[in-house]
């Protein structure tokens, strides 16, 4: 699992630099449903080699979290707050361990295929989520490319008419 978390981040950091954060967010939630789908197959089927297969996928989607964290923060909040805005970013992560626990508490602890079928619910629902996330991401990009669009329109503004005083 580990080999595939280090892995995760050059393959789903080059998705990112193909891409942008959006697919990239899919594509992690994606194989997270394909962890569970794997590891669910396993506990029904009882063959051993779904479960390494989602095993694998889910120390690759949990390597890509923290990818994913960087580019949302550094291309959404910029360079400015950068360190602050990543740590609160990759602090999102402690929720979905104690939402683990959580899950185990409510369906008794020892039924662990009834753990991964909640996971692999919430996995859908995260993957689906990226939709509705697409649109608010683009309306939010736009609405700071316009910001940056008027800061420096007024910073022109400002420089032209003393421009213009020099020039006379």
């Amino acid at each position: 699992m580990s080999t595939c978390n280090g892995l995760a981040r050059v393959v789903i950091g080059l998705i990112y630099d193909k891409t942008n954060v959006k697919i990239t967010m899919l594509v992690d939630g994606l194989i997270a449903v394909a962890a569970c789908a794997c590891i669910i197959g396993a506990f029904t089927t009882g063959i051993s080699a779904l479960y390494v297969v989602g095993a694998f996928c889910c120390g690759f989607c949990y390597g890509g979290v923290p990818v994913v964290a960087s580019a949302f923060a550094r291309q959404r909040y910029g360079a400015k707050k950068y360190p602050l805005n990543l740590s609160l970013a990759n602090f999102a992560i402690v929720f979905g361990s104690i939402l683990n626990i959580v899950v185990q508490g409510a369906v008794g602890g020892d039924n662990r295929l009834a753990v991964f079928m909640v996971m692999g619910v919430l996995s859908l629902v995260a993957a689906a989520d990226v939709l509705p996330f697409s649109k608010k991401w683009n309306s939010d990009m736009k609405m700071l490319e316009g910001r940056k669009a008027k800061a420096s329109g007024s910073s022109a503004d400002v420089e032209a008419p003393e421009t213009a005083a020099a020039a006379s």
